[in-house]
């Protein structure tokens, strides 16, 4: 069993929603997309291409490559800003059965067999319990318990694992 506390940052809830959006079929599409309209761009205005052909496609390579990541940053920004629970710090207790996340006086008990993926972000490991729903462990507020903390969730059941 292990025992740590979380407050969670922008930055945090800004690694996590890169991951989340940038780890699946829309999201890397996107991406590419953005890359080959800036490349076509790039292209046109070489060529002496058609003005205006050459600002669409721009613009559009922007939006999918620049654009996005900081539409999600201010998303992640206020996110942070507005939610009651990142305002306080979370305590979190790992057991080998479940995941229990206190509050300002506030328990829920968590059993891993409701929790469907784990991931490492890189920056945060991540507990999901639906595609919306998910916990964040940032590793700078995990540091000498993080090697523990994997430990247990890696046998704890949990079918998907990126760790």
């Amino acid at each position: 069993m292990v025992t740590f506390q979380v407050s969670i940052t922008s930055k945090d809830m800004f690694d996590y929603n890169v991951y989340h959006n940038y780890r699946n079929f829309q999201g890397i599409i996107s991406l590419i997309l953005g890359i080959v309209m800036l490349v076509v761009s790039f292209m046109a205005f070489r060529a002496d291409g058609n003005i205006s052909y050459i600002l669409i496609t721009g613009f559009l390579g922007l939006f999918f490559t620049v654009i996005t990541p900081m539409r999600i940053y201010f998303k992640s920004v206020q996110q942070v800003k507005l939610t009651p629970s990142f305002q306080k710090p979370i305590q979190y207790t790992l057991s080998e059965e479940e995941l229990i996340i206190e509050q300002d006086g506030a328990k829920a008990v968590l059993p891993f067999s409701e929790m469907y993926k784990a991931v490492d972000t890189g920056k945060s490991i991540v507990l999901y319990v639906s595609s919306l729903r998910a916990y964040i462990f940032p590793k700078r507020e995990l540091g000498e318990l993080q090697q523990q903390v994997v430990g247990i969730i890696k046998n704890s059941g949990i079918k998907k694992m990126k760790l």
